[in-house]
């Protein structure tokens, strides 16, 4: 069996890229300070990737669009290459993906199922 050197994957959830500028340096400082922050747990990893997830949206769409170039330089990997790093990491990761909520998909079939629930009335008041 070959050896695996340890690995630290740290995962950025956003439900919206608002400054492109900001979310690269913050993941680009994370991945610097989390194999020191996980030292002072006794583990040291040798590779550290990032991962940042963003909440699927036509606003989150288009704003990757406009920042297509700097993103995909800052974070060349995708979605699909997290499972298969993760099962054996070779080198540093830096992707960036959407995820999609499946409630959302559902959406309007679940407003359309939804009723309003009344409290019963009061019997008529029966005066014998």
């Amino acid at each position: 069996m070959a050896r695996r050197d340890p690995a630290l994957l740290v995962v950025e959830l956003k439900t919206e890229i608002v400054d492109v500028q900001r979310l690269i340096g913050t993941v680009d400082r994370y991945r610097r300070l989390a194999p020191a922050i996980v030292r002072d747990l006794g583990w040291q990893p040798v590779i550290v990737g990032a991962w940042v997830a963003i909440a699927e949206s036509s606003t989150n769409r288009r704003r990757l669009h406009e920042h297509a170039n700097v993103l995909r330089a800052a974070f060349p990997s995708d979605g699909r290459t997290v499972p298969g790093w993760l099962q054996r990491p070779s080198g540093p990761l830096a992707a960036l993906s959407f995820l999609s909520d499946a409630r959302v998909a559902n959406r309007t079939s679940a407003r359309s199922s939804r009723r309003r629930v009344r409290p019963p009335r009061d019997p008529p008041h029966d005066p014998r």
